[in-house]
């Protein structure tokens, strides 16, 4: 994927992208995490560490850089940047109320989890006036 944004009433209307090696990092369309080692924080919805030594999001017991999240609800996103794409691994309690999204259902059976039944059960079209892109 060539980058990842996170936003809505979640962050509280703010937008955050996180794009390629080729792209920024944004908050609200200012770029941040320019630099690493860095820490960018939004008091009660953010933490963010660019980290030269962080994980590998394929191999967690591999090193790579990488920009480490904590945002709320105890979700949190490593994520590794490349030229021209981004790997993202999202990590998250199970809500009390079903979910499902590109990722899966959170129902403890990865066999649905396949593409496949993943775009079955829903699009992966995002209607333009819902897309957190500029």
């Amino acid at each position: 994927m060539k980058a990842i944004a996170v936003g809505g009433p979640f962050l509280k209307n703010n937008v955050l992208v996180l794009g390629s090696l080729d792209d920024d990092v944004t908050w609200n369309g200012h770029q941040v995490l320019a630099s690493m080692p860095s820490e960018f924080e939004v008091y009660g919805l953010l933490v963010a560490k660019s980290r030269a030594n962080s994980s590998l999001v394929q191999d967690r017991a591999k090193r790579s850089p990488g920009l480490e999240l904590e945002l709320p609800s105890t979700v949190r996103l490593l994520v590794n940047r490349f030229p021209g794409h981004v790997n993202v691994a999202i990590s998250m309690k199970p809500s009390l109320e079903p979910q499902d999204g590109l990722c899966g259902n959170f129902n403890a059976f990865p066999g649905d989890d396949l593409p496949e039944f993943v775009t079955k059960r829903r699009s992966s079209d995002v209607d333009a006036w819902d897309s957190l892109f500029a």
